[in-house]
Parts: structure tokens; C-alpha cells; sequence
């Protein structure tokens, strides 16, 4: 019991100091595709949209488009959707603003945008360090952006994210370091697995974890710690 309660202190305090987190606040009529490589549950109707995405404390990536009903002539209205728009971006503990610097309301307006797609990311009002860049897509219904960003990643592009790259900046960004910690209260468990490399990826897809799925997570932890 007290191996146990240990345990839950520890981890309690990493989830809050650690393993702080990233909001992006997304305005109306953006759709959001792939955070951090990973597809979204977007609709390609193109009518649903997120208030806010979540990302871990380091380097993230965000794709999304514009998507909402513009005037196309006379008083015929259609729906536009953008060229996908990528965002990579080092923040940590803050709430940043999407900010699309142009209002579209026409068809017209929207195939200019198309062409020189204009938005920041914020910080208070300041624009943050952004590295932008477009994503080619075919005209398929049911395009797979997961694979096209996969493919995007592995070149040398203007917005390119690496998983790996993402894992250090973490571990460099974030205040505590999990090294850091007194070795004593892990010992039950390092010491019986004797595996670093498996301890530095619970580590990492802890803290890409929600903060429900965090404590989902700690209350399966807490009843299945491994007894010497």
C-alpha cells in the first residue's frame, strides 16, 4: 500500500509540473485535419469544427483548412474549403490564438487566399514563430492526411515536424526533468524491468495523453503497481 501511494504522489506531481500542455484556440470556419501527424475525426462535408486543440509542452504541428459558406455569384452561395494550411510551432505552457489574417466571404476572395494563404499563431496578441507551409492534395473524396503528412514529414520541407525531434524538445523544455527525480521512488519498477527506453516512451505518450485519459491512466497505475 505505501509502495503504491508513493507511486501516486510521484506520478501526480510529474502529470502537473511536467507535463503541462499547449491550447490552440481555433476561430470559427477553420477545420482542423492532423495534429502532431495524427488524423482527425473531421468531416469532409467540412461543417464541424474544434474550439480548441491541445498539444504537449515542445514542438507541435497543425494542419487545418478554412471551411464555411461564401458568396459565389449573385445570391448563390457554395461551399469553400482552402488549400490544407501547416503550422509547426515551439510553445509550452500557454493558450495561443489561430488567427487567419484575411476574412473570406467570396468564392473569388477565397481562390486569391488559395494562392497566398496569410495566418499567425498568437501569444498574447504577439505572433509566435511560426513555420508554414501548404499541403498538395489531389481531388480524391477521401483523402488520407495522415499518409500525406507522414510523406510531408519524411522530406526536407519548409514545415517538416519529426516525432523524435518533438520527444527531446519535451524533455529539454519542460522545467522538471524526469532524470532529475530521486531514482529511490522508482525503483520497483525500474529496477524489475531494467528497460530505459521503454520507461522514456511511457514518459512521452504520457504526457500526449488528456488530462481525463492521465487520470484514467494513474487510477489502472495505482492498481496494478508490480509487487517485489
Amino acid at each position: 500500500m505505501l509502495k503504491k501511494s508513493v507511486l501516486a504522489i510521484t506520478v501526480l506531481g510529474i502529470s502537473t509540473s511536467v507535463f503541462a500542455d499547449v491550447s490552440v484556440k481555433i476561430p470559427n470556419g477553420v477545420q482542423v485535419l492532423v495534429e502532431n501527424g495524427n488524423e482527425t475525426n473531421f468531416s469532409n462535408l467540412g461543417f464541424d469544427s474544434k474550439d480548441t486543440v491541445i498539444f504537449p509542452n515542445g514542438n507541435n504541428q497543425l494542419v487545418f483548412r478554412l471551411s464555411h459558406i461564401v458568396q459565389e455569384s449573385g445570391s448563390k452561395k457554395t461551399k469553400y474549403k482552402s488549400v490544407p494550411m501547416i503550422a509547426t510551432f515551439t510553445a509550452n505552457d500557454t493558450t495561443l490564438n489561430l488567427k487567419i489574417n484575411k476574412r473570406i466571404t467570396t468564392l473569388d476572395e477565397g481562390r486569391t487566399f488559395n494562392k497566398k494563404p496569410n495566418f499567425t499563431i498568437e501569444d498574447n496578441g504577439s505572433p509566435i514563430e511560426v513555420k508554414s507551409d501548404v499541403l498538395p492534395v489531389g481531388f480524391d473524396l477521401m483523402t488520407d492526411f495522415s499518409a500525406l503528412m507522414r510523406t510531408y514529414n519524411e522530406g526536407d520541407h519548409l514545415a517538416s515536424w519529426k516525432l523524435e525531434d518533438d520527444f527531446s524538445v519535451v524533455q529539454k523544455k519542460t522545467p522538471v526533468q524526469m532524470n532529475n527525480l530521486d531514482t529511490s521512488t522508482f525503483s520497483s519498477t525500474t529496477e524489475n524491468s531494467g528497460n530505459v527506453e521503454s520507461e522514456q516512451m511511457l514518459k512521452f505518450w504520457f504526457s500526449q495523453a488528456s488530462s481525463q485519459e492521465q487520470k484514467n491512466f494513474l487510477s489502472w497505475a495505482i492498481q496494478n503497481v508490480k509487487q517485489q
